[in-house]
């Protein structure tokens, strides 16, 4: 609850004004969408059927489900409604904004660096969009790197565990935790099992919320870390977090009865 209320903050101020029932009014047709005051999970769920069932929604109420979307994961349906929004509203900076994370999210970079310029012309000294745009280039720059080794792979000039490793973190950077488990394993299955190895399988797993068997990862690399190392250290704190996610997501389930 309180990671998702955070969330919601950082959200609010930065990226996602939503608005509470626009359209009410003539007045209202141009009227800004306000920022959201979702205080759980359950209330943004609730928020996205009540806008679902409206018919005629007005260009807030688009914009404001598309925001919601994105939320829940459904970037395809929320970039069609920012689409939608910065289309009918072009002077709208919270469009474009929105409209950059949704990009971002759905792994379209350059998308999302055009659309954040774009809200960068509107407010020149919003260090936000600025941070956003450099972390979306480094994207593009990581992801350009992740290729060219992935074709040196796979056409053998560079072999080993080593090159698939290195991909599978490079993967892990560029939020692609299935692309890195597979090198990750292909690394492991050449090498066999270490500490590094399996931290890396470890954060893939996590990256794809399987948290028994990051949990899993975790504890067999902190098993083969060496006593007292930094590493050890590292991956106690990640196997009690994996730990605590897994304990979690079967809060309500009781063991069998023997």
């Amino acid at each position: 609850m309180k990671k998702f209320l955070l969330l919601m903050a950082v959200v609010a101020f930065i990226f996602l004004p939503v608005t509470g029932r626009a359209g009410e009014g003539a007045s209202e047709a141009d009227a800004m969408p306000r920022p959201p005051a979702y205080k759980s999970r359950g209330e943004l769920t609730a928020e996205i059927k009540r806008l679902e069932a409206i018919s005629g929604r007005s260009w807030q109420e688009d914009f404001t489900l598309g925001v919601a979307y994105m939320h829940v994961g459904m970037t395809g349906p929320a970039l069609v409604l920012l689409e939608k929004t910065v289309k009918e509203r072009p002077s709208f900076e919270k469009g474009y904004e929105s409209l950059g994370m949704a990009r971002f999210k759905g792994g379209d970079m350059q998308g999302a660096v055009r659309a954040w310029e774009r809200a960068l012309k509107k407010n020149s000294k919003a260090v936000y969009l600025k941070k956003m745009i450099a972390a979306a280039r480094e994207r593009l720059v990581t992801a350009g790197k992740a290729e060219a080794l992935l074709r040196q792979v796979n056409t053998g000039k560079k072999k080993g565990w080593e090159g698939h490793l290195e991909l599978a973190r490079l993967y892990l950077t560029l939020r692609d935790p299935g692309k890195s488990l597979v090198h990750v394993n292909k690394a492991i299955g050449i090498k066999g099992e270490d500490a590094a190895l399996l931290e890396v399988q470890g954060r893939a797993y996590a990256g794809g919320a399987d948290y028994r068997q990051a949990a899993g990862a975790f504890r067999k690399a902190y098993a083969l870390a060496p006593e007292n190392s930094p590493d050890r250290q590292r991956l106690s704190r990640m196997l009690a977090d994996m730990e605590n996610f897994v304990r979690r997501a079967e809060g309500g389930k009781k063991a069998p009865a023997e």
